[in-house]
């Protein structure tokens, strides 16, 4: 069997930008370059040696000579090329093994694509012979899952996450904390790339409980931070009950938002925060939560992690008509509602919602501290409901009770 060395470069598109990445691959094929290859410049420029590495496939993708003027062509070809895709990764080192969590975000549509994934070593001695070459630079070692990358159609506005565990030891890695991974999106017919980028190592993943994102979180339920590996203080120092909230923010309405108290703790293997209100959540109300970077054992930092969640629909500890910023009047009510903000506070949004949280009436808008909104609630049946009063630095949600 053949093997090919060549210097390959990942396409440079949108807003990455790729330096040549030096790949080892196995060809089952005799022909050079394989078939279904597009070849710019001198093929002569291929460094062929012939070994008895077998089980390889053939890949297919552009490739260009590894001269100056061929390589600043397909450079200057790609940079110009927009793109409306994202590549976001991160990964972990732990053992022999790689964890690889990749996040496409796609802004048009990409169908019959192909994700790539390369794990490279930034640098191997141990592969030298006879040219006087004495270090080669980002060796591929794995492609993930393999050499044939993962087929997807990727579709707007909708992300996609692509995680994958894998085991190096039966690689030639010489060093596992000197690898990098990179991705690339192909297209299967033309063989562009559309996209490309590096991986971000991270000290440990972690897992945010609840997730961003996430709706009708229970109003007493704790909070959690699980972290794949130990973690400790950014310089080494240890993290315990006493200092872990250094770590965490939390607060209601977003990240400018109102703080909220709480208490944290972390568990003895140094791979659980848990985060504790020191009250219930309020029902319907956004919350923000962030935890900054740590680092492993080995120094290297984690990401930082931020979860935008609701709290669910609740009547526990909802107040019967005035809060410190909105009111509303009568209440009882039979035939309106006036929401105001107290001459102090601009309304944003009320609704109205059923004693099992659906939405009976909704008014948008941006309406001055002393204005007043008014409901229309004749037609609604008896009964108790909610009034979710949204402002521009704050959010409360009432009981109202409607009579007939």
């Amino acid at each position: 069997m053949k093997k090919a060395f060549l210097s390959l470069v990942l396409g440079v598109l949108g807003m990455n930008l790729f330096a040549p990445v030096l790949l080892q691959q196995d060809f089952s094929a005799g022909q050079m370059p394989p078939s279904g290859w597009m070849v710019f410049g001198n093929t002569a420029n291929w460094v062929i040696s012939q070994t008895n590495n077998a089980g390889g496939v053939i890949p297919e993708g552009k490739v260009t000579a590894t001269n100056t003027s061929a390589v600043n062509t397909a450079f200057n070809t790609s940079i110009s090329t927009i793109t409306y895709l994202d590549i976001q990764s991160q990964h972990e080192v732990q053992g022999n093994n790689v964890t690889i969590s990749a996040d496409l975000l796609p802004y048009a549509n990409y169908s019959n694509v192909t994700v790539h994934i390369a794990v490279l070593e930034r640098i191997t001695t141990g592969n030298i012979a006879s040219n006087g070459e004495t270090e080669f630079h980002n060796v591929m070692m794995k492609m993930v899952p393999d050499a044939y990358g993962t087929a997807v159609s990727l579709n707007a506005n909708q992300p996609l996450n692509l995680s994958y565990t894998v085991d190096m030891s039966s690689t030639n890695v010489e060093e596992m904390d000197d690898l990098i991974v990179a991705i690339f999106v192909q297209d299967n017919s033309t063989k562009e790339i559309y996209q490309s980028n590096y991986s971000v190592e991270t000290g440990s993943m972690f897992t945010m409980t609840p997730a961003n994102g996430a709706t009708n979180v229970s109003i007493a339920a704790p909070l959690t931070i699980q972290y794949h590996q130990a973690i400790r203080m950014i310089g080494g120092t240890a993290i315990t009950n006493n200092n872990v909230a250094s770590l965490l923010t939390l607060k209601q309405n977003g990240p400018l938002g109102t703080d909220v108290p709480f208490t944290a703790t972390i568990n003895s293997a140094k791979t659980l925060i848990t985060v504790t209100p020191n009250s219930n959540l309020i029902s319907l109300t956004p919350y923000y939560l962030r935890v900054a970077p740590a680092e492993n054992n080995s120094g290297i930092p984690t990401l930082e992690g931020i979860s935008n969640f609701t709290a669910e629909f609740s009547t526990v500890g909802l107040q019967e008509r005035k809060a410190g910023n909105f009111s509303f009047y009568p209440n009882p009510a039979s035939d309106k509602l006036v929401v105001e903000g107290n001459g102090r506070f601009e309304i944003k949004a009320v609704e109205l919602l059923s004693a099992t949280g659906k939405s009976v009436r909704i008014m948008n808008g941006n309406f001055a501290a002393d204005e007043t909104v008014t409901i229309d609630v004749a037609d609604l049946a008896a009964g108790i409901y909610y009034l979710r009063i949204t402002g521009k630095q704050s959010h409360e949600t009432l009981k109202v009770v409607i009579n007939r």
